[in-house]
């Protein structure tokens, strides 16, 4: 591909922890759109620091951006012979039930299969068809979302009907089927990228503005069925909203609760026998034995309404936790690990304290007494319902910090090169590779992944790595299994944690604490596991007087109940109130 023109950008202060499509976009507003950098960055025109880099890597301060610009290719919508539900049709417009699954038109992952070649099919030929990528669409629905969809079949009608919908001339209203009942009247909430799950918008402080309008049509124990008008925004608001008021989208997998939809699903199974097969009974939380045994048998625990009440009231009264002990044990067997695995090598866990160096403890308690004045004042006053998702940022800046202070330099006055804690990793890192062992290391933060990265290139270090973005999984585990000069592997937590063979590891180390212990210990099982000849030696990493050592006694002190009541370590279980306010505290 030959490129016209090239420039090399530095990253400000400003531009730092923004996504990289977004910070040229913003470089070259009036010039090029976000689209056009996202193309250039996947055809690899796009360099950080030397290297090809993806959309979502954030850059941060002192970064060297190298652009090179280049045409778009040549734009060929391609008709294809999709069945559409046509509800109205004449010679300026076309109505369509659009069906869920059918994304509205070609883009990044979708250049085929889409609405728009199914309406180029069906109508021969669209206004700006040879100039766009959205001929003839004047408003879209979410891949998932079903509705109804007008699309123009003439470049005077597409002028007219994107004016109409702009100026809000038109009216739209959804139906939805929700798992709980929303409150009825209106939902004025901003929205924006959610701060802990990327892939997620969220009602978020200084979100963009929205506001949805609810009416309950009818409800029974579990289910409600609304009516939702949407006055500012896009579709996507809706899920974003019945979300946050907790009562999500029956069958959304991105902001539903997982283990409701599938109860849905699974319990309308006929069958003779049930039984439930799992390899951690309370993986999560509490809640997942319930709809174990909901399945099972629907009555043995109550409802999850009195199940949560007797977990919450068994923290303090033993009787309430013998009475669940009491009702599951006859139906519970259970094989442990070092039952089945009995010539399992000897693992060894250890927990590295480490205290702040002095310029990460000033950023560090700087945060948290603005944390402690602002935010906790807001949550005695308002309760903690209005500003959830500000004490969980609050909580992810903090643990940040404690990573590194480089990964949250967007928010602070000054870049501080150090942290305590990865200077500790890094002499480890150095007798390991020095003595020619093998480890993993994981984080949950991909930001930290890429400074781990950088430093390894420095110094010239071999190594693997693999995140959430990583597209070939098997390539990067056998470049770590098999070749003896790749010592070191980083890690994504959520990524790497689970379905993953890595048992030429010796070590392996938990860079940043997390919630949940049992997707910490399926981190180390990866190693820990038949085929592993010599012992296994896991390092968690916690900074002393933290977030992080706060976070391990969290831990602790939920693991008890969860020993008592099926006699194995597990995870603990969701936070409360309470335990947010202990950790800002």
């Amino acid at each position: 591909m030959s490129t016209d023109d090239s420039d090399i950008l530095v990253v400000t202060e400003e531009e730092a922890g923004e996504r990289l499509d977004k910070v040229l976009a913003c470089r070259f507003k009036e010039v090029y759109s976000r689209t056009y950098f996202q193309y250039l960055i996947e055809e690899q025109l796009v360099l950080l620091n030397g290297e090809p880099v993806r959309k979502r890597i954030r850059p941060q301060v002192g970064d060297e951006i190298e652009v090179q610009f280049a045409a778009l290719p040549e734009i060929k919508l391609i008709p294809e012979q999709i069945p559409l539900t046509i509800i109205y049709e004449d010679e300026d417009l076309l109505v369509v039930n659009k069906q869920a699954g059918l994304v509205v038109h070609p883009g990044p992952g979708n250049w085929t299969g889409t609405f728009v070649n199914g309406l180029l099919y069906h109508c021969g030929r669209l206004p700006d068809q040879y100039n766009t990528l959205r001929p003839g669409i004047v408003h879209r629905l979410d891949k998932e979302t079903s509705g109804v969809l007008v699309a123009a079949k003439t470049l005077e009608m597409q002028q007219k009907l994107t004016q109409l919908f702009s100026s809000r001339q038109v009216y739209k209203e959804y139906l939805a089927i929700c798992i709980g009942r929303p409150p009825d009247g209106e939902i004025s909430a901003p929205i924006g990228r959610h701060p802990i799950h990327r892939k997620q918008m969220a009602v978020v402080p200084n979100g963009k503005q929205a506001v949805s309008r609810i009416k309950t049509l009818g409800w029974n124990e579990k289910l409600s069925v609304v009516k939702v008008v949407i006055a500012t925004g896009r579709t996507h608001q809706i899920r974003v909203h019945l979300k946050y008021k907790g009562t999500p989208v029956l069958g959304d997998v991105l902001y539903g609760n997982i283990s409701l939809n599938e109860y849905y699903q699974v319990c309308q199974l006929n069958a003779a026998l049930r039984l439930s097969i799992t390899g951690t009974p309370v993986e999560n939380h509490l809640e997942e034995l319930w709809s174990q045994f909901h399945f099972l048998m629907p009555d043995l625990l109550g409802s999850q309404e009195e199940f949560n009440a007797d977990v919450s009231a068994a923290s303090s009264d033993r009787r309430f936790l013998d009475k669940i002990k009491r009702r599951i044990s006859p139906f519970l067997l259970r094989r442990l690990k070092q039952e089945v695995a009995s010539d399992l090598p000897e693992r060894i866990d250890q927990a590295v304290w480490i205290d702040m160096s002095v310029e990460q403890r000033s950023v560090y308690d700087q945060l948290l007494a603005g944390f402690k004045t602002g935010l906790l004042k807001k949550v005695e006053l308002d309760g903690i319902g209005k500003h959830r998702m500000e004490v969980f940022e609050a909580i992810l800046r903090l643990r940040q910090v404690c990573c590194h202070p480089l990964l949250v330099s967007n928010i602070i006055d000054e870049s501080i090169p150090t942290s305590a804690k990865f200077d500790a990793l890094i002499e480890d890192l150095e007798t390991i590779v020095e003595e020619g062992h093998k480890v993993l290391v994981y984080s949950q933060f991909t930001s930290m992944l890429h400074l781990m990265e950088k430093e390894a290139k420095n110094k010239k270090w071999n190594y693997a790595y693999l995140d959430g973005n990583t597209k070939n999984r098997e390539e990067a585990v056998l470049k770590f299994q098999e070749d003896p000069s790749i010592l070191i592997f980083f890690i994504s937590l959520k990524a790497g944690g689970v379905g993953l063979n890595l048992t030429a590891a010796d070590y392996v180390y938990l860079y940043d604490p997390w919630w949940n212990e049992a997707v910490e210990e399926q981190a180390i099982n990866r190693t820990h596991r038949i085929g592993r000849k010599g012992t296994v030696i896991a390092k968690r990493f916690i900074l002393l007087e933290s977030i992080e050592e706060k976070m391990m006694k969290l831990k602790a002190s939920k693991r008890l109940m969860i020993d008592d009541l099926l006699n194995e370590k597990s995870a603990g279980e969701e936070l409360t109130v309470e335990d947010l306010q202990f950790l800002l505290s």
